[in-house]
């Protein structure tokens, strides 16, 4: 929405947490959380293993063949066939195992 409506910028939720409790970091655009919203392809912690496992690519990849195979959104339903996808994964552990 902030592309349309910059204001709503102001209404950012933010939030911190001390650095050794963060294991890793998804950004990631609406397109792509539909996986986990909207779809209910994985849920935040399988979309975080899988992206970890295959990377962020592959977890645009299976996004882009659900929609495809529901190209009419009869399965889910949304206003047009497909969305923009970006993701961003960033593993903040030394030797990319999870910590903890």
């Amino acid at each position: 929405m902030a592309e349309a409506v910059p204001e709503a910028g102001r209404q950012a939720i933010t939030a911190t947490w001390p650095r050794a409790e963060i294991a890793q970091i998804l950004a990631a655009t609406d397109g792509v959380s539909g996986a986990v919203d909207d779809y209910g392809l994985y849920s935040w912690t399988d979309l975080a293993a899988s992206c970890r496992a295959d990377g962020p690519q592959a977890l645009v990849d299976a996004v882009h063949r659900a929609e495809e195979q529901d190209a009419h959104g009869r399965t889910w339903p949304r206003y047009k066939p497909s969305d923009d996808k970006a993701l961003a994964h960033l593993d903040l552990t030394a030797d990319g195992t999870s910590a903890g």
